[in-house]
């Protein structure tokens, strides 16, 4: 979705921190992580949000 729309910013939702982890390091990878941010959360439990933010990219 990044790609295809340039001005596009995005946040993912998704009770995984490994499937939000995998998803930033693309992002960072593409230069994108600016524009996408994560909420690890549970949407069968919307009480319950783990951890909400931009998870920075690693430096290899």
């Amino acid at each position: 979705m990044l790609v295809r729309l340039p001005e596009a910013h995005v946040t993912a939702v998704d009770a995984s921190a490994g499937h939000l982890q995998h998803l930033s390091a693309k992002a960072c990878a593409r230069g994108m992580e600016e524009r996408i941010r994560t909420v690890q959360a549970d949407l069968d439990d919307p009480g319950h949000v783990v951890h909400r933010g931009r998870r920075p990219c690693q430096v290899r």
